[in-house]
């Protein structure tokens, strides 16, 4: 079985491969153990494949960078959120949005944006990832069952030519083709 760092070496090659523009976007990844402390400084117990996410980068600066939304996702509605915004973003989920229908908001943290309030969020207890977008009543729907099979999907996903990249503009998605293969991850596991 592949780990999520080789996982991440695999995506890492194909976005460069496609020279995908969130490249020139990413910020650089951290250690190890400034992950490790990053999250029980603040009480987390971080998984082996959360603390790869964050060696590999930590995210992109969304108030950085003022460009369009789809050079800077990783998928759709998914731009890899740094590890400041991601705390930032907790807090005010828990502050403000209890009526999620995902039980303990301490439970989550947000990896994954797409502006607004469209989040996608990590189970700390369980690894599985969940979306969110109040404005439209999505309140915590299963997207991925781990951060390896939501990297799995993207990987076959720019590979298989549902994301195609576009130097101007960035990521695109056959939404359809994508809605399928998560589908097919979230069977999978």
């Amino acid at each position: 079985m592949e780990t999520t760092k080789k996982k991440l070496e695999k995506l890492d090659i194909i976005l460069n491969e496609k020279n995908a523009p969130i490249q020139r976007y990413f910020n650089h990844g951290l250690s190890r153990q400034e992950v490790v402390d990053f999250f029980n400084s603040r009480g987390i117990l971080a998984s082996d494949s959360l603390i790869a996410l964050y060696e590999w980068h930590n995210g992109v600066d969304v108030t950085r960078f003022h460009v369009r939304q789809s050079l800077i996702q990783m998928f759709p509605m998914g731009i890899f959120c740094t590890l400041d915004f991601m705390m930032e973003r907790r807090s005010q989920i828990i502050e403000d949005l209890d009526y999620l229908q995902l039980g303990d908001l301490h439970q989550y943290l947000p990896l994954f944006s797409g502006g607004e309030d469209n989040l996608f969020l990590y189970k700390i207890s369980t690894g599985e990832i969940f979306y969110i977008s109040p404005i439209i009543q999505i309140l915590g729907e299963l997207e991925f069952k781990s951060i390896d099979t939501m990297l799995d999907c993207l990987i076959e996903a720019y590979l298989d030519g549902t994301f195609t990249i576009d130097q101007e503009i960035g990521l695109n998605a056959n939404y359809f083709e994508f809605e399928n293969k998560k589908e097919k991850y979230r069977d999978l596991s």
